[in-house]
């Protein structure tokens, strides 16, 4: 439907990069308000959420035998089974933040059983969604802090999105980096923001107020939200077959028809820097750990980094 949708733009070193974004650059125009940007540390990694990423299916299963032992399910691959594992994950972190006096937004389903019972199918029965938009705002918090769920972070602001790309080049060994690390870019203007439950992608800009750290990275959540059929006529489909996992490229390539002519999303593919050259360029512009996390942990990992792309500059001089 929209094999144009998406536009992969390869760049030839990190200097190209920064000419190509830098003003007058041909990607200049990419630096503009309606877009939001992620990035990442490998050219590997896939747009898929944390919830449903292979590598965290047993943990989501654990927790279900845990925490609801009694719900009977034919295949733990499921989309019904995906929707217990996520409500389950929500509800334990709002108890939890509850008990402890933290800030969180007032959710009804997770606020009247903090107590008692809690039937998750009767629950479940009643959404026409999944994620149902009532819970975006406390999955969004619950994401943050590395609960599993089904959003994916953006950033409204370019540099954030880069230092999340540099920064995790220091999680891999010197044999094993990737060839590129990779800035994604979308455009908003052709997504629904949340107002009410509907499938498809939408977006939420969560409260910044009372999370300095969100506030920093100026974050966002995209969520590619389906149909529940709990409970509902096409429930043993629901309920037997593997739920469907997408990355949100293929997503917007697939069910998209935006009839605009340019890209609604961007991947464009940079060297991975081999020196401090792009560390560099984002803290000359004031982003580093300082900034994104504010506070003593920021401090912190700012001279982590420091050091980091100090040592990799003196190997490169030998």
């Amino acid at each position: 439907m929209g094999e144009n949708n998406v536009k992969e733009i390869k760049c030839s070193s990190v200097e190209d990069f920064i000419h190509k974004i830098s003003y007058n650059g041909e990607l200049y125009g990419l630096r503009s308000n309606k877009y939001i940007y992620r990035g990442e540390s490998s050219d590997e990694y896939k747009l898929i959420p944390s919830a449903l990423r292979e590598q965290n299916h047993e943990d989501l299963v654990n927790l279900v035998k845990t925490y609801f032992p009694t719900f009977k399910y034919k295949n733990d691959n499921s989309e019904s089974f995906q929707m217990v594992a996520e409500y389950i994950s929500l509800h334990l972190f709002y108890m939890y933040c509850d008990y402890r006096g933290l800030h969180i937004p007032n959710t009804n389903d997770f606020r009247h059983k903090l107590i008692g019972k809690v039937n998750i199918d009767d629950i479940l029965y009643n959404k026409s969604t999944w994620l149902p938009s009532e819970y975006i705002e406390i999955a969004g918090l619950a994401q943050h802090y590395g609960v599993y769920t089904r959003l994916l972070d953006w950033s409204r602001n370019i540099n954030v999105a880069l230092y999340f790309a540099v920064s995790g080049l220091m999680n891999f060994d010197e044999s094993e980096k990737p060839e590129n690390i990779v800035l994604w870019v979308l455009n908003t203007t052709v997504l629904n923001t949340v107002e009410k439950d509907h499938d498809g992608i939408i977006l939420s800009i969560p409260e910044y107020a009372g999370n300095p750290n969100l506030c920093a990275q100026k974050g966002v959540f995209s969520l590619y939200s389906i149909k529940s059929y709990y409970k509902t006529d096409h429930a043993e489909f629901f309920d037997n077959n593997d739920k469907i996992v997408k990355p949100l490229d293929e997503i917007i390539k697939e069910e998209i028809n935006s009839g605009n002519e340019e890209p609604i999303l961007y991947k464009i593919l940079i060297p991975t820097p081999q020196n401090y050259e792009l560390y560099n360029y984002l803290c000359n512009e004031g982003y580093d750990a300082s900034l994104i996390f504010p506070g003593f942990e920021g401090t912190s990992k700012t001279l982590k980094e420091n050091l980091y792309w100090s040592n990799q500059k003196q190997k490169n001089k030998q």
